[in-house]
């Protein structure tokens, strides 16, 4: 038995050596994209899947299980002297991921925003250094490379994925018309969903550079990925940025003016606006970006730009929530804004980190997420109680009309 899976073990790596490398990575990742992948054919082949939520619960726990299983093992590698945090944060965290999204009670989990906040987890996974000076700008300049190819290989991914797609369909077509032979329900149903969810990731894992492959001459001499999505952001996003700068400030001096409470979409543009800026501030990070006259001026300027329109949002939603109460989308502001007023402290006073950009707003949602001040169970609880506020009120008044006073009595 031990010599036949050595023979198996050599013949794949000598047929697709970076399948066995990235097997050996990335195992657990695998696996739980497996069963991810298999509940989705089961699902969708044997029942209606979306009528049967304990389906859906079951495949989006898997996936972000695997999500978090990734995450898990770049911490590993980044930190391979905390092997007791590594293993709970590649075994432990993903199991408990997967059984948090099976929870149905809405008041205790919101489990589809667990969904971002692993990806955001995979995003800082392998930096989690804090370090200082130097040692801090490496990790910054080391989160940056890795996420730039890792989003690159992806959009290469799904490129693959389309065209092999395409290729598909081709090939059921031509079976149909020259030969009579049907299969579609064989392709669209079992070998594309596959392909998409199960072999499209796989390869994307195997695209994922080690860390000790960074070097810190990328940031110098950029690729042309780099070279076109730093033109983007500074000759588009930036130009595009100062104006919306400037017509939200004039808002603010209309408000001042007119004495008028913002009304409208404020909230939503604002935290659009920070959020536009923030990614903008990810794409400039390079030092090739950064000795640039207009992103000098942008990395100056921008978070202290936020300033006015942060404070225009917080008086749009506190009138909204004072007046009709929380609801879930205006928690979901509300939680916007407390990853925007934090980032805007910490770039203003001296933490300037593009890690805390992605690091912020999953720590956020996970707390949103779960426990008695979630999305879904701290509106419930506040729209209940201006309910039963509203009908106490209603009760006293109703025995206040009806009761007889003593000119009523004595009136014949």
């Amino acid at each position: 038995m031990a010599e036949s899976n050595v023979a198996v073990a050599t013949w794949l790596q000598r047929l697709a050596p970076d399948v066995a490398a990235t097997v050996r990575r990335f195992p657990f990742a695998i696996v739980l994209a497996a069963g991810a992948t298999a509940t989705f054919l089961l699902a969708t082949n044997y029942s209606n899947w979306l009528d049967v939520e304990s389906w859906m619960r079951l495949f989006l726990g898997l996936a972000t299980a695997a999500v978090c299983a990734v995450g898990g093992v770049l911490f590993a590698e980044s930190r391979p002297e905390a092997k007791r945090a590594a293993i709970v944060l590649a075994y432990v965290l993903p199991v408990a991921v997967a059984a948090l999204m099976q929870v149905r009670d809405w008041g205790l989990v919101v489990p589809f925003t667990l969904v971002p906040a692993s990806i955001l987890w995979l995003a800082v996974s392998p930096v989690t250094r804090i370090g200082r000076g130097a040692a801090r700008e490496e990790q910054q300049n080391r989160f940056w490379w890795l996420n730039e190819r890792a989003i690159t290989t992806a959009a290469l991914a799904g490129l693959a994925f389309c065209i092999i797609a395409v290729g598909i369909a081709a090939i059921e077509r031509s079976l149909s018309v020259l030969f009579g032979v049907e299969t579609s329900q064989i392709f669209y149903s079992w070998v594309l969903p596959f392909t998409g969810l199960f072999l499209t990731p796989v390869y994307w894992l195997a695209t994922l550079p080690r860390l000790n492959e960074f070097d810190p001459a990328d940031l110098e001499r950029p690729d042309f990925v780099a070279g076109a999505v730093g033109f983007m952001g500074q000759f588009v996003l930036v130009p595009f940025l100062a104006i919306y700068a400037a017509i939200l400030l004039v808002y603010a001096g209309q408000i001042v003016i007119t004495q008028r409470l913002p009304e409208g979409m404020i909230g939503w543009m604002v935290l659009g606006f920070v959020v536009a800026g923030a990614a903008t501030s990810l794409v400039l990070h390079p030092a090739f970006m950064r000795r640039r006259p207009l992103v000098r001026l942008f990395h100056r300027a921008w978070w202290w730009l936020t300033v006015i329109p942060l404070v225009l949002f917080a008086i749009a939603v506190w009138v909204r929530v004072d007046a009709y109460g929380l609801t879930s989308e205006r928690l979901m502001l509300i939680s916007g804004g407390i990853w925007g007023a934090l980032l805007a402290l910490a770039f203003l006073f001296g933490r300037e980190d593009i890690r805390l950009i992605p690091a912020l707003a999953g720590a956020i949602l996970l707390v949103f997420s779960i426990g008695p001040w979630s999305y879904s169970a701290m509106p419930n609880a506040d729209q209940g109680k201006r309910l039963g506020a509203l009908l106490a009120l209603k009760a006293d008044l109703t025995a206040s009309v009806s009761s007889p006073t003593s000119w009523g009595e004595s009136r014949p």
